[in-house]
């Protein structure tokens, strides 16, 4: 990782929602606001963490689906292409993990498209 990307990851707040909507943006995803309302709304089992760098801005997200204990799905993970490479990704995977664990989700899984092959090695 580079020496003046400084990461702290998060979990989700509304405040970041602009920023959600640009990484999504730079990936080519499509956002809906209607994304914030619902993780909001179900925030006690959908934990979004997000990978915010030195002047705040989103770099990284990732979702974790807590809902069927003992299963926690990781799923959605997002890295702004200008930062890939740098341990990101791993980041937020390892924060799904100590936060699932935590809980006592013991089996955690996470899901990707098959001809992702940049998450599979990831993974």
């Amino acid at each position: 990782m580079e020496d003046n990307i400084v990461v702290e990851v998060i979990e989700f707040s509304p405040i970041y929602g602009e920023g959600v909507a640009r990484l999504y943006d730079a990936v080519g995803e499509k956002f809906s606001t209607k994304l914030i309302e619902y993780w909001c709304r179900v925030k006690e089992y959908v934990k979004v963490l997000l990978a915010i760098d030195r002047e705040g801005g989103v770099i990284g997200k990732v979702t974790l689906d807590l809902a069927y204990k003992p299963y926690a799905k990781i799923v959605n993970l997002i890295v702004h292409p200008n930062y890939r490479g740098q341990g990101i990704g791993r980041r937020l995977v390892e924060k799904c993990i100590r936060i699932a664990e935590d809980r006592g989700f013991y089996i955690q899984y996470l899901m990707t498209d098959i001809s992702n092959f940049t998450a599979h090695r990831l993974y």
